[in-house]
């Protein structure tokens, strides 16, 4: 028996071969980039929802802090007569709204506006004095707002009741190119309402806060917060 070997026959791959691992090439290529972008873009979503929460949460942390200094009054010593606070004005209302609502128990006052005062040079301040409680000062006026999608602090005024929530100096407390608000909406509450023992009608107040914002450069990414304020400064009237 006579055995042949010629290695110029040794068999290589064949173009179908070929062709079918560099088509399996591509679709392995294909699937990695796929997740890789997939993931990039995961991160870039994640990166931006937490930096609309953080940009929201701070606004709602300086929001309920300082609705929550409402009508406080230095004159509040012992003795005094507290129906003569003049910072008791807390009014919600919409911004150019025709009206001011007084919230009773069980009918809030729901806008997207709210205004307050209180006496804010009282303390802790050495050389403060008890006359410079009788009315509010141009910087004791404080409020926020909803005005070109962004929330708007107020920094000084003249009263609290301007009905249009037009009064005084605002400025952007969010920053409207990178966080659009959507909405912004206060629920003034009445808690409850009693007799002190001076005949004097005793009203417990609270503010709902309901905020709402997307991202700027991405409009799919939103979220939204809300937060109760109970105002510490009770509302006495005779």
């Amino acid at each position: 028996m006579t055995i042949s070997s010629n290695p110029l026959r040794a068999k290589g791959f064949t173009l179908i071969e070929l062709m079918i691992a560099i088509l399996v090439g591509f679709i392995v290529v294909a699937a990695v980039l796929t997740i890789y972008f997939s993931t990039v873009r995961g991160s870039s979503n994640t990166l931006k929802l937490t930096r609309l929460n953080q940009d929201m949460g701070v606004a709602m942390l300086i929001m309920t802090n300082d609705i929550r200094r409402a009508g406080y009054w230095g004159g509040a010593v012992t003795g005094a007569n507290l129906t003569l606070n003049p910072f008791t004005d807390v009014e919600v209302r919409n911004v150019g709204a025709g009206a001011l609502q007084v919230p009773v128990a069980g009918t809030p006052v729901t806008g997207n506006c709210i205004t307050y005062s209180y006496d804010a040079n009282a303390w802790p301040n050495a050389a403060y004095n008890i006359a410079d409680s009788d009315a509010p000062e141009a910087a004791e006026f404080f409020g926020f707002r909803l005005a070109n999608n962004a929330i708007q602090i107020k920094t000084q005024g003249t009263t609290s009741q301007a009905v249009a929530c037009d009064d005084g100096t605002w400025v952007n407390l969010t920053d409207p190119d990178e966080v659009t608000i959507t909405n912004l909406q206060f629920t003034l509450s009445a808690e409850y309402s009693a007799t002190n023992s001076a005949g004097n009608t005793v009203t417990a107040r609270s503010v709902g806060i309901t905020l709402t914002g997307r991202s700027e450069s991405d409009a799919t990414i939103d979220g939204s917060m809300s937060d109760v304020v109970k105002i510490r400064n009770n509302l006495i009237v005779p």
